[in-house]
């Protein structure tokens, strides 16, 4: 059964019934048939079709950079601000519905925020 016990962040609604209609009446099958299955969802093409050949492991330490990031808080007008900052991101989280706010207004003051940092 596919459930919370699948945990993939990229994993689609699609792709979860797609599991589930391949696993249906599986039951008498054993865990290694459950992975073959598994297995063919971990690679998709760019439609987001299903690519059925394995995955070539990776060297050990291949690729990987140490996670650089910087967490603080500040506190605004607007309440308690909390920032994560990494490679190629930024995140902003405070006490507030900014899908409410009108969207010129919104693009002007992330312009002007990236503009101030570079």
């Amino acid at each position: 059964m596919v459930d919370e016990n699948v945990i993939r962040k990229d994993l689609s609604f699609a792709e979860m019934a797609r599991i589930r209609d391949d696993l249906a009446g599986w039951d008498t099958r054993s865990v290694e048939d459950e992975l073959d299955v598994l297995k063919r969802y971990t690679l998709t093409d760019a439609t987001g079709e299903v690519v059925e050949t394995p995955a070539k492991p990776k060297a050990k330490g291949a690729g990987r950079r140490a996670p650089t990031k910087t967490t603080f808080h500040i506190s605004s007008n607007a309440g308690q601000v909390k920032c994560t900052a990494g490679v190629g991101r930024l995140e902003i989280k405070v006490d507030r519905d900014f899908s409410s706010i009108e969207r010129a207004r919104l693009e002007r003051a992330i312009a002007s925020l990236i503009e101030g940092l570079a």
